[in-house]
């Protein structure tokens, strides 16, 4: 780290910081349960290649560019290539590859992973901190090391800041202090995923959980109660009031037994003889920490308002066949639904393109569809009318035909 001159008991001193809003780029990282790492991919927020953003990248890095800087489709098509090639991945020899934030819906991509003894494997939600690798015990130490490296670059660089031509630098720095064969085995290890140890996670690491553990027939039972309420709201209230009454009634009345009870004008004391003879202590029972202070619950009302919005994540085999066959229907059904909604609107198109050319008759109201005569139009209003309703010879080329709306009065 570097050293910084500051005045004797001073407790806050400034640092140099790059001024300069920030931009979006991605890094994929990737590494093994024996110790090796894949060369990281950066997807660059840029539409066009450029060579100098890789300047003094780690060894073997490749660069993309999206005008976003987020991971697309076809550049994860393009970085799982070189992830089969790095790793000799094939049918005889399979590769589990664990996702973090991916949820692929392409069946090109789970075809391709498949066809190369690749198995996709998603983590929901939530839990990626506990199992996945890079989350337990990587990107902490690599978050530090890029700081650091961008203080120094600051300190080193005084009046620059960092622009994105910078970052494939300093992130090498970063991540070659970040990487080494030990960190990856432990990590592994400490997840339980390599050797695997299904053990790793104790009653501990899932007490989280127990504030929003609400019993799923306790939840029914009190939407369907909720739900009776609602509907005789009137009466219910009435026979709460009267219940609450009685109540009262009862606890006043046994109140006032109580204080008759003890309302001796001259009371009688009875002192009796100390004794040293054990007796069992009745004062405390056994309790749990637990029955002390319970688990705080969620609130069924929050539980209700969440529970149509929200969406749980599972852990998902992509390259499994019941997933591929649930995606390859899912899309099998929307491409249905696209092509009936591109019919009926063709449909619609048609029949009212049919409506605009089917003119009507000005007397008689027949359809130009329907009919077999000759017809002539209006040269004031353009509207048609048959020949024989207008009172002309069908016979004549050209007719210069002025309706009875149009014609002047005489």
């Amino acid at each position: 780290t570097s050293k910084i001159i500051a005045s004797k008991g001073r407790k806050q001193v400034g640092a140099v910081t790059s001024a300069e809003r920030g931009e979006t780029i991605t890094v994929e990282i990737c590494m093994s349960a024996a110790g090796s790492f894949m060369p990281p991919l950066f997807v660059f927020p840029r539409q066009r290649h450029n060579v100098e953003f890789m300047r003094n990248a780690p060894p073997g890095s490749f660069a993309e560019f999206h005008k976003s800087g987020w991971m697309q489709k076809e550049i994860f098509e393009r970085w799982l290539e070189k992830f089969i090639i790095f790793t000799n991945a094939s049918k005889d020899r399979p590769v589990l590859l664990i996702l973090d934030g991916h949820s692929t819906k392409i069946i090109e991509l789970i075809t391709m992973a498949r066809d190369n003894g690749v198995i996709l494997l998603y983590f929901p939600p939530h839990c990626t901190h506990k199992l996945l690798p890079l989350d337990v015990g990587f990107m902490k130490p690599l978050s530090t090391y890029y700081d650091q490296e961008n203080t120094n670059w600051l300190g080193t660089n005084v009046g620059n800041v960092i622009t994105v031509k910078q970052v494939a630098d300093i992130f090498g720095l970063a991540y070659i202090k970040a990487t080494s064969i030990s960190t990856a085995i432990n990590i592994f290890k400490k997840t339980g995923i390599w050797p695997l140890n299904p053990d790793v996670f104790t009653d501990a690491d899932f007490m989280a959980a127990e504030t929003t553990n609400v019993d799923e027939q306790m939840f029914n039972n009190i939407e369907n109660n909720s739900l009776r309420i609602n509907q005789n709201d009137a009466m219910d209230n009435l026979q709460i009031e009267n219940i609450e009454i009685e109540l009262l009634e009862d606890i006043q009345i046994e109140m006032l037994d109580d204080i008759q009870f003890e309302s001796y004008a001259n009371p009688v004391i009875i002192s009796t003889p100390k004794t040293n003879t054990p007796v069992p202590s009745t004062s405390f029972e056994k309790l749990s920490p637990k029955d002390i202070m319970p688990v705080p619950q969620e609130s069924i009302e929050s539980k209700q308002r969440k529970r149509k919005n929200i969406r749980r994540g599972k852990t998902v085999i992509f390259t499994s066949s019941p997933y591929k066959n649930d995606l390859q229907n899912q899309k099998d059904e929307a491409k249905q639904k696209l092509i009936l909604k591109i019919n009926l609107r063709e449909e619609r198109l048609k029949k009212k393109s049919s409506d605009e050319n089917d003119a009507e008759c000005l007397y008689c109201g027949e359809t130009y569809s329907t009919s077999i005569e000759g017809w002539v139009q209006c040269r004031v209003c353009e509207k048609w009318a048959h020949c024989s309703c207008a009172g002309e010879d069908d016979s004549e080329k050209e007719l210069q035909h002025i309706c009875d709306i149009c014609k002047p009065d005489p």
